[in-house]
């Protein structure tokens, strides 16, 4: 596979960072000198410096050889440019684009004309809010992923001392209410991801992702002690992109929603926009700003400002001041690994959200979607068994399937089948695979070519 990047900032960074890893052929486009001396000093790819927009440098970066184009600079219009000369200059090519201005979304089939022909919108904000309502619904999780339409569910939790899970074998689950609903997927203990066999124990302070059917979700929290209570009150600290897409999706529903912004002229603009959800001036990382709004009534605080180093700030404020729950958002990949030891419960990534979108296109096969696990060290991938295929008709035990690999659940129709070593794969299942990024190369060579 041949990929263009157009834009080295985080996202173009570590989708190039992700290739060149799986030995991809990857070329990156930036008109900005610190970036691209940054890519030519730690990854293995090809390097071209000037505007993304330019047929001249996108011919240079041999765009017709090329199966996928990503355009994701911090301008919508620049991504779009770019996709528009691709399309002139190599119309078979991929395209991809981040865009983020909500005016040019509304008009989202416009670019999958023929004159663009963009085949994958990423609007990031819109998929980091599915994730926070995901989470809403799961009070006491750290993470919550959606599958299949939401038939299936994948469900981060941290084991606590006392939980019935701490020092059991996964083999011995089996016979119990755990064993036979879900499924453990994967596990981070410190800093290791691991796809876990039936010998694994787990112990305390493990982060461990259960998969199950939606049929079953309360039953999981219940077996997790997580609470199914639903959530009543939040508060949104930030009115950019994210807090103000936030807004909009909970202004239609009755949860009550306060809004907490610095900026005068946002604060009159959201007001204007929303009905339901109360807008605020205030700094939020003045804690008698949060005295007075009583944030310590609210069940989720949500800081949602384009300052990580503040969102940190302001959800350890809320959480000294007896806020239950936070959700953080964190861009720099290097923060994600260290917020569960400042005490932060959850974490969203605009960045992150951009790269599974994009993942999806880029993996080989059928692929419905993909999501980074814990940052970067490994992928759930969702992916249709077409014909022909090694692995149909074989019962999984005798299966040779990579190391560091995992099925953790089945789509056959509209039943989810939690498989064992006796469950057999028929065509046009749906499979989640659990997959450290070292053994997804050896999943694409199994399934996906």
């Amino acid at each position: 596979m041949r990929a263009v990047i157009v834009g080295a900032g985080e996202v173009g960074y570590r989708i190039a960072e992700r290739l060149s890893r799986e030995n991809k052929d990857v070329v990156i486009i930036d008109r900005d000198p610190a970036k691209t001396r940054r890519v030519r000093d730690t990854l293995d790819v090809e390097v071209l410096e000037g505007t993304g927009s330019s047929p001249s440098l996108l011919e240079q970066s041999r765009i017709r050889d090329a199966d996928i184009l990503v355009a994701v600079t911090d301008s919508d219009e620049a991504n779009i440019m770019a996709c528009l000369f691709a399309n002139v200059l190599s119309p078979k090519t991929i395209k991809i684009a981040r865009i983020r201005n909500p005016e040019y979304l509304a008009y989202r089939s416009l670019f999958s004309h023929e004159t663009l022909n963009i085949h994958q919108i990423i609007n990031p904000e819109s998929e980091v809010v599915k994730k926070i309502v995901a989470l809403f619904d799961a009070p006491g999780a750290i993470d919550v992923l959606r599958f299949s339409e939401g038939k299936v569910h994948l469900i981060g939790v941290e084991v606590k001392k006392d939980s019935f899970l701490a020092h059991k074998k996964l083999s011995d689950l089996g016979g119990t209410d755990f064993g036979a609903n879900m499924l453990v997927g994967a596990v981070i203990r410190g800093e290791t991801m691991i796809v876990p066999g039936g010998e694994y124990v787990i112990l305390p302070g493990d982060l461990i992702y259960v998969v199950s059917s939606t049929e079953v979700k309360r039953n999981v929290l219940r077996v997790l002690n997580l609470s199914a209570d639903p959530v009543h009150k939040v508060i949104i600290i930030g009115g950019g992109h994210l807090g103000r897409s936030l807004a909009l999706h909970l202004d239609k529903t009755h949860v009550h929603t306060r809004l907490i912004d610095s900026d005068e002229n946002r604060c009159r603009d959201l007001a204007n926009t929303l009905e339901r959800v109360t807008v605020l001036r205030g700094d939020a990382t003045n804690q008698d700003v949060l005295l007075e709004e009583k944030v310590q009534d609210a069940d989720v605080l949500v800081a949602a400002t384009g300052d990580e180093e503040k969102n940190i700030l302001i959800s350890l404020l809320a959480k000294q001041m007896g806020v239950p729950r936070t959700i953080t958002r964190v861009q720099r990949f290097s923060y994600i690994p260290l917020t569960a030891r400042l005490g932060i419960d959850m974490v969203v990534s605009t960045h992150l959200a951009a790269i599974d979108a994009t993942l999806q296109f880029i993996r080989k096969g059928k692929v419905m979607s993909v999501a980074a696990l814990k940052g970067e060290y490994a992928e759930v991938i969702e992916v249709v068994v077409q014909e022909p295929s090694d692995i149909l008709g074989i019962p999984l035990k005798t299966l040779k399937f990579p190391k560091g690999a995992l099925i953790g659940a089945v789509v056959r129709g509209d039943s989810v089948i939690i498989p064992d070593g006796h469950s057999v794969i028929q065509s046009q299942d749906r499979l989640l695979i659990f997959a450290l990024r070292e053994a997804i190369p050896a999943i694409e060579r199994l399934l996906m070519e």
